[in-house]
């Protein structure tokens, strides 16, 4: 009789583990990996990921940049700097105070600038800042996710000379911290 009552104990906790399984996973959901649409390509740096169009050139150094194959026009740049909570906390007025300063000492006019926290469906929590850029008669819209990761803050800039949401939205939705 015990053999049999072991038994059944046994029976009982193997079909109740999966469903134990399920219940933790639905409560602590991990973040899943982006899925890379067709006629991109994937950037990785050990540190983060995202999505870029096939047929661009990556320009590895301190800061990449990405660009089409042209080498005009839109185009993506990574860079980063060491981790603090400013972005986290950052608005469009103190955007105006700390950043829009540093980009006009550097020859670029600045307007229209947005701050908004957000976090992408890989949970990925990313400053995203936007602002219209002109310089040396060029106008262009710049959008810049800005993300922890480890000790560093990485700042991906993705710059339309021409307008293309698509590029900007496939950023953001498969930017990765690893």
């Amino acid at each position: 009789m015990k053999k049999i009552t072991a038994l059944l104990l046994v029976l009982v906790f193997a079909l109740c583990l999966p469903l134990a399984s399920c219940v933790h996973t639905l409560e602590n959901p991990q973040p899943q990996t982006p899925v890379i649409p067709k006629g991109y390509l994937e950037y990785n740096n050990e540190k983060i990921s995202f999505a870029y169009p096939e047929g661009w050139v990556v320009n590895d150094g301190s800061v990449v940049i990405i660009v089409n194959e042209s080498g005009v026009g839109n185009n993506i740049t990574v860079s980063y700097e060491q981790f603090s909570d400013m972005y986290s906390t950052m608005t469009a007025e103190t955007f105006n105070t700390t950043l829009k300063p540093m980009f006009a000492a550097a020859g670029l006019s600045v307007s229209n600038a947005t701050v908004e926290q957000v976090e992408n469906d890989v949970s990925t929590k990313i400053t995203k800042i936007t602002y219209t850029a002109a310089a040396n008669g060029v106008t262009m819209k710049q959008t810049m996710f800005i993300c922890a990761a480890g000790d560093r803050n990485y700042i991906v800039t993705v710059t339309e000379t021409t307008g293309d949401p698509q590029l900007v939205n496939t950023v953001f939705d498969t930017l990765y911290v690893k």
